[in-house]
């Protein structure tokens, strides 16, 4: 994940722009975007700082440590559940590789197709 800009090189690109360079002459002297310098000036108006914002959080996870725990549940009474059925029985609408992807996170297996599914000769 890209890192926000150190404090020192924003305040450097902000006297650089208070001594009238332009914008794309800051951005090319610094080697950052001209969209960079321009928001940077935004920010500065705006809030007063130059400080970086906080990081968002990122994506919340579909999955809680809940459904982890009914997982375990479910595939211990029944182990040959598909992944569809043990969607079902969650409740969810989720995608199968999420659901997938939890089991694998959780060391757990299960049948992987649906008798019906299966290719046929």
């Amino acid at each position: 994940m890209p890192r926000a800009y150190s404090m020192d090189l924003r305040k450097r690109v902000i006297e650089a722009c208070d001594r009238g360079e332009t914008i794309a002459q800051v951005a090319q002297r610094f080697a950052v975007s001209p969209s960079f310098v321009n928001k940077l000036q935004q920010r500065r108006r705006k809030s007063g700082t130059l400080e970086p914002k906080p990081h968002g959080g990122g994506r919340q996870p579909l999955l809680s440590l809940e459904h982890d725990e009914m997982l375990r549940t479910l595939l211990a009474a029944q182990p040959d559940t598909t992944l569809e059925e043990l969607r079902d029985k969650l409740g969810l609408k989720v995608h199968l590789s999420t659901l997938w992807y939890r089991l694998q996170r959780l060391g757990l297996t299960f049948k992987k197709n649906a008798g019906s599914s299966r290719a046929r000769a």
